[in-house]
């Protein structure tokens, strides 16, 4: 918006004036208003999606190398295992083995699709669960708790959904509780739990 303002100077006794216009100075340009979003916010299904996929990449590698494992344990178990129990336990880790091969084989041949992949690695886990507790059950072992530790801590690395993996953790720790007090005594219970749940504390962190 314009003014007009006159000034009238006197100059040897005669009169003049003079015009000046004045204009309002424009609006500071504000760079941060006008500049380009660099860093668009994810939409939540796009980025559970993302996570998604990459455990579907994550679940063909993982899925053999459990596999090669319950290999080596039914093995172990065969050889060290006491009569009344080692073709049970070699026998569900076998099974076990055979369920890892399997998914390896599916996973390498065909896409599996991403919101499949959290399920899947769910249910892969609680066949290793399975292991374990059967193990602490058959045995009356409380070391058998390491095997628990592991899984958890395991899972804490693979899963990347804190709600599949609270899933898995609230399913291992009640295993191990009822498993747990099956067995003659329970004087030690403390030793096997503070590595457990301090396991199942940097599994989250994870």
């Amino acid at each position: 918006m314009r003014a007009t303002l006159f000034i009238f100077i006197h100059l040897s006794g005669t009169h003049k004036s003079v015009k000046l216009k004045l204009v309002k100075p424009a609006p500071p340009n504000n760079s941060r208003s006008s500049a380009p979003d660099t860093n668009p916010e994810i939409p939540a299904a796009v980025l559970r999606e993302g996570l998604n996929q990459a455990l579907v990449e994550s679940l063909r590698p993982v899925a053999l190398g459990l596999g090669v494992i319950c290999v080596v344990f039914t093995i172990s178990h065969l050889i060290f295992l006491p009569l009344t129990i080692r073709w049970v336990m070699a026998m569900v880790a076998a099974i076990t083995a055979a369920a890892m091969f399997a998914t390896y084989g599916y996973l390498r041949s065909r896409s599996l699709l991403p919101r499949w992949a959290h399920p899947l690695a769910f249910l892969l886990s609680l066949l290793m669960l399975f292991n374990p507790a059967l193990h602490m059950f058959l045995t009356k072992d409380s070391a058998q708790t390491t095997y628990f530790i592991l899984l958890i801590l395991g899972a804490g690395s693979i899963f990347l959904s804190f709600r599949w993996f609270t899933l898995l953790v609230v399913a291992s720790l009640a295993t191990w509780v009822l498993t747990y007090l099956t067995l003659p005594t329970v004087a030690g219970w403390l030793g096997n739990a503070y590595p457990l749940f301090s396991a199942t504390a940097l599994a989250a962190i994870l």
